[in-house]
């Protein structure tokens, strides 16, 4: 498949997401995550802001910040490979404030893959989009990309848990 999306999220404080064995079907991929204000018929396109520190299991972590245009990259950049022999990957992102009409939408996450050489990556990440502050967001998008080419999900799950409906704007 080539994106997982999930539409009429309810408007609440904090929605988790669990990616359990994810793998794409194309290597040299980046995890992209998008997020929607009208379930699904359009993505935001601007205003995406993160940072990131990226460590394997045999490189100096690094780290990466910026705003960027579309979605929030969510694994290190071009480097999750497709093979079956490689980790895949597991994690948690959490999206902040997707029900108010008042405050940014936020996410909190924690990755972590292999590379094309089977080592090891963890990556940790928070980011905000502040062009939804007015807007609940009710749809959201995982899917592959790195900039020239998208591809499909190989293998995988994400799970989408709703965990706190107290929103109070």
């Amino acid at each position: 498949m080539p994106t997982i999306t999930f539409t009429n999220l309810p408007a609440v404080d904090v929605i988790d997401f669990e990616l359990l064995g994810l793998r794409p079907a194309t290597s040299s991929l980046t995890l992209k995550m998008f997020l929607s204000t009208t379930n699904g018929a359009s993505w935001l396109s601007t205003g995406y802001s993160f940072a990131k520190n990226i460590v394997s299991s045999v490189a100096v972590a690094s780290q990466e910040a910026g705003e960027v245009q579309g979605a929030f990259s969510l694994s290190a950049l071009n480097v999750w490979p497709n093979s079956t022999s490689a980790f895949q990957g597991n994690g948690i992102v959490q999206l902040f404030n997707n029900g108010s009409i008042i405050a940014d939408k936020s996410v909190l996450y924690r990755l972590m893959h292999s590379d094309a050489s089977g080592h090891i990556v963890n990556v940790d990440g928070c980011g905000a989009v502040g062009s939804s502050k007015t807007s609940v967001v009710n749809a959201v998008r995982f899917s592959w990309d790195n900039g020239t080419t998208s591809g499909n999900f190989a293998e995988g799950t994400i799970t989408c848990r709703p965990r706190r409906a107290n929103v109070t704007n």
